[in-house]
């Protein structure tokens, strides 16, 4: 286990990177390293690489913008593991209706999801 990782779920592209460099600056904040799949270069299979990584993290975040079927893949694996998991969404209208009842973070501007991730953090470290 790393005490202090955070594992991203999100879809490898483009259009995500700037959640997810939020999402790495939010944690940062809390004394947290947000990590993804595609960061370390692992020879191989990467569904493995990305289950052992769920399986070393205390917490994971899955941006669940898009309805991306890797990450909703790899959400389940979270969830059959008991993971500390936090979804974070734009809006609840694109929210697949099995997740609706989970913790879900919404943010309207990367500011706002900054500030949110930072109060989750915050409070969840501090046992509050």
């Amino acid at each position: 286990m790393v005490p202090n990782q955070v594992f991203v779920l999100t879809p490898f592209h483009e259009k995500y990177e700037e959640t997810y460099s939020t999402i790495k600056s939010a944690c940062a904040l809390n004394n947290l390293v947000a990590v993804r799949g595609d960061e370390a270069f692992k020879a191989g299979n990467i569904l493995r690489h990305i289950i052992e990584q769920i399986l070393i993290s205390p917490y994971i975040v899955a941006n669940i913008n898009g309805r991306n079927p890797n990450v909703h893949y790899e959400l389940g694996i979270a969830h059959s593991l008991g993971k500390n998991i936090l979804l974070v969404s734009e809006g609840i209208d694109d929210v697949a209706f099995d997740l609706q009842s989970e913790r879900i973070l919404t943010y309207s501007s990367q500011k706002d999801l900054n500030v949110k991730l930072y109060v989750y953090y915050t409070k969840l470290l501090s046992g509050k």
